[in-house]
């Protein structure tokens, strides 16, 4: 009997650790999601003129500021949410 005690409780303690292991796991893909996204917007709206490195080439080939075009509150907001899901896991 306590050979089995000590099977339930070592898959008890390898099921917490790699829960360990998998939270901050899955806070940097959330975070690698909202880098997607908001590269995918930055590539259909354009709303500023400057460009960060992975964010793809803009539409328009001029630099005027009238050729950028605002992003949808919604989308931002949804951005701004997974972002901070993400430092939520990775701070706790």
């Amino acid at each position: 009997m306590k050979s089995r005690q000590w099977k339930i409780c070592l898959g008890a303690a390898l099921l917490a650790g790699l829960g360990f292991v998998v939270r901050p796991l899955h806070g940097y893909w959330l975070l690698h999601l909202a880098e997607v996204e908001s590269n995918r917007l930055y590539g259909e709206h354009r709303p500023f003129l400057y460009r960060w490195v992975g964010a793809p080439y803009e539409k328009s080939t001029s630099l005027d500021p009238g050729t950028c075009n605002p992003v949808l509150e919604s989308e931002i907001n949804r951005l701004l949410l997974q972002t901070a899901k993400a430092e939520e896991i990775l701070v706790s």
